[in-house]
């Protein structure tokens, strides 16, 4: 019997064996449904808000300047110019002319010093009468260039640019954002309570809390923006 069992198999191997698997139950309470993640693609974007994304370009040299620089240059010429005793001439130039701007700022500095921009002395380099004028005319490139929060371009802010409108602008910007995000986290606290989770549903407590903190911290935000906005609307108003 031992050499057939080996050959055909005994009865018992024939035997279909049922394998009993338990899967456990999740012991998180599941709260991805559809209306979690229409509320989630809601969530306000401030580059919508701005009209310009993160990647809008820092200059199109598109604007024609009467002196025939591009204002890409001229910021360059207004950096020379911002300290009145003048710059050391063995300074390292901000390594944003060649990031942000796309310049050989050494060069275009020699091509300043050869046109009667800029000079050389005692070891400082300096502004001619013609360079102080030009940069002057163009100072608000500095401004612009340094709007940190929001995708500025020299040439398409420059020909418009007002110090006190861009800040007002930027305040009434701030407040709409901080507004619609305190209500995207209301609707998300009203989302989560509707579910009515029980206690020991920690993760679903925890998101309540969460933008509970969230909401109350940007509702606090416009109001602080509402009193910003008043002095830069008088500001506006003056001018």
């Amino acid at each position: 019997m031992g050499i057939f069992n080996f050959l055909f198999g005994s009865k018992k191997q024939k035997e279909s064996r049922q394998i009993s698997v338990t899967i456990p139950q999740s012991k998180e309470f599941d709260y991805y449904r559809p209306e979690y993640f229409r509320i989630l693609n809601s969530r306000p974007n401030m580059h919508e808000i701005y009209g310009r994304g993160f990647d809008f370009p820092k200059y199109n040299d598109r604007f024609i300047t009467q002196e025939g620089y591009p204002l890409r240059e001229l910021l360059l010429l207004v950096w020379w110019g911002k300290t009145k005793s003048g710059r050391k001439s063995t300074i390292s130039i901000p390594q944003y002319f060649f990031y942000d701007y796309n310049l050989n700022a050494e060069k275009i500095t020699r091509k300043f010093k050869d046109e009667s921009l800029l000079y050389d002395d005692d070891g400082k380099t300096l502004l001619t009468e013609e360079g102080k004028v030009i940069a002057d005319r163009y100072s608000s490139l500095w401004e612009i260039h340094s709007a940190k929060e929001y995708p500025t371009n020299l040439d398409i802010d420059f020909p418009t640019w007002d110090k006190n409108k861009f800040d007002l602008m930027m305040c009434q910007m701030q407040i709409r954002y901080h507004s619609e995000y305190a209500n995207f986290c209301k609707e998300l606290v009203n989302y989560f309570n509707s579910l009515n989770a029980p206690t020991s549903a920690l993760e679903i407590h925890n998101e309540i809390n969460r933008y509970i903190n969230e909401m109350n911290s940007n509702l606090a935000r416009v109001n602080d923006l509402k009193e910003k906005l008043i002095i830069l609307q008088d500001r506006v108003d003056d001018i």
